[in-house]
Protein backbone atom coordinates (compact mmCIF):
# COMPACT_ATOMS: atom_id res chain seq x y z
CA UNK A 1 0.00 0.00 0.00
CA UNK A 2 1.12 3.62 -0.30
CA UNK A 3 2.13 4.77 2.40
CA UNK A 4 1.51 8.06 1.99
CA UNK A 5 -2.01 7.62 1.20
CA UNK A 6 -2.32 5.09 4.15
CA UNK A 7 -1.22 7.54 6.87
CA UNK A 8 -3.79 10.09 5.05
CA UNK A 9 -6.75 7.45 5.21
CA UNK A 10 -6.18 6.41 8.80
CA UNK A 11 -6.11 9.86 10.03
CA UNK A 12 -9.09 11.30 8.34
CA UNK A 13 -10.76 7.61 9.80
CA UNK A 14 -10.18 9.11 12.91
CA UNK A 15 -10.80 12.54 12.52
CA UNK A 16 -14.41 12.41 12.88
CA UNK A 17 -15.14 14.42 9.63
CA UNK A 18 -16.90 11.91 8.34
CA UNK A 19 -20.21 9.67 9.19
CA UNK A 20 -20.04 6.21 8.94
CA UNK A 21 -22.76 3.96 6.58
CA UNK A 22 -22.56 1.26 4.78
CA UNK A 23 -23.48 -0.28 1.06
CA UNK A 24 -21.94 2.36 -1.07
CA UNK A 25 -18.71 4.37 -0.93
CA UNK A 26 -20.99 7.63 0.15
CA UNK A 27 -24.75 7.67 0.62
CA UNK A 28 -26.89 10.64 2.26
CA UNK A 29 -23.70 12.49 3.60
CA UNK A 30 -22.14 8.86 5.02
CA UNK A 31 -19.13 7.18 4.00
CA UNK A 32 -17.99 3.49 4.15
CA UNK A 33 -14.18 3.11 4.64
CA UNK A 34 -13.76 2.97 1.40
CA UNK A 35 -15.55 5.70 0.70
CA UNK A 36 -13.32 7.62 2.80
CA UNK A 37 -10.12 6.34 0.82
CA UNK A 38 -11.81 7.95 -2.18
CA UNK A 39 -12.20 11.17 -1.01
CA UNK A 40 -8.53 11.17 1.05
CA UNK A 41 -7.25 9.97 -3.00
CA UNK A 42 -8.76 13.58 -4.93
CA UNK A 43 -12.18 14.80 -3.77
CA UNK A 44 -12.89 16.37 -6.92
CA UNK A 45 -13.76 13.30 -8.79
CA UNK A 46 -17.01 12.84 -6.88
CA UNK A 47 -20.52 13.41 -8.61
CA UNK A 48 -23.57 14.60 -6.31
CA UNK A 49 -27.00 13.53 -7.57
CA UNK A 50 -29.82 11.17 -6.59
CA UNK A 51 -26.80 9.14 -6.05
CA UNK A 52 -23.24 9.34 -5.31
CA UNK A 53 -20.66 7.87 -7.23
CA UNK A 54 -17.00 8.49 -7.58
CA UNK A 55 -16.05 8.08 -11.03
CA UNK A 56 -19.41 6.07 -11.75
CA UNK A 57 -18.67 3.51 -8.97
CA UNK A 58 -20.94 3.52 -5.83
CA UNK A 59 -20.42 0.67 -3.93
CA UNK A 60 -16.65 -0.60 -4.96
CA UNK A 61 -13.13 0.92 -5.48
CA UNK A 62 -13.01 2.34 -8.97
CA UNK A 63 -9.62 0.86 -10.50
CA UNK A 64 -8.06 4.86 -10.60
CA UNK A 65 -8.12 4.88 -6.12
CA UNK A 66 -7.22 1.10 -6.29
CA UNK A 67 -3.67 1.85 -8.12
CA UNK A 68 -3.12 4.94 -6.46
CA UNK A 69 -3.33 3.17 -3.07
CA UNK A 70 -1.59 0.44 -4.19
CA UNK A 71 -4.74 -1.84 -2.55
CA UNK A 72 -5.74 -5.32 -3.97
CA UNK A 73 -9.60 -6.81 -4.52
CA UNK A 74 -8.73 -9.14 -1.64
CA UNK A 75 -8.13 -5.94 0.73
CA UNK A 76 -11.01 -4.34 -0.72
CA UNK A 77 -13.33 -6.85 0.36
CA UNK A 78 -11.84 -7.44 3.81
CA UNK A 79 -12.77 -3.95 3.89
CA UNK A 80 -15.80 -4.09 2.77
CA UNK A 81 -16.35 -6.87 5.00
CA UNK A 82 -15.28 -4.91 8.44
CA UNK A 83 -16.84 -1.73 7.00
CA UNK A 84 -20.59 -3.59 5.99
CA UNK A 85 -20.93 -6.76 7.95
CA UNK A 86 -18.83 -7.09 11.13
CA UNK A 87 -19.51 -3.16 11.27
CA UNK A 88 -16.59 -1.90 12.82
CA UNK A 89 -15.84 1.79 13.51
CA UNK A 90 -13.89 4.05 11.79
CA UNK A 91 -11.41 3.60 14.49
CA UNK A 92 -11.31 -0.26 14.35
CA UNK A 93 -11.15 -0.17 11.13
CA UNK A 94 -7.92 2.36 11.20
CA UNK A 95 -6.51 -0.14 13.92
CA UNK A 96 -7.07 -2.64 11.01
CA UNK A 97 -5.40 -0.30 7.93
CA UNK A 98 -2.07 0.21 10.39
CA UNK A 99 -1.72 -3.34 11.35
CA UNK A 100 -2.44 -5.59 8.15
CA UNK A 101 -1.71 -2.47 5.65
Amino acid sequence: MNQKIKKKWVDALRSGKYLQGTGFLLDEGRYCCLGVLCDVVDTSKWWYGIYSTYEGHSGALPPFVMGEAGLSGDVEHMLIQVNDEAKYSFNEIADWIETHL
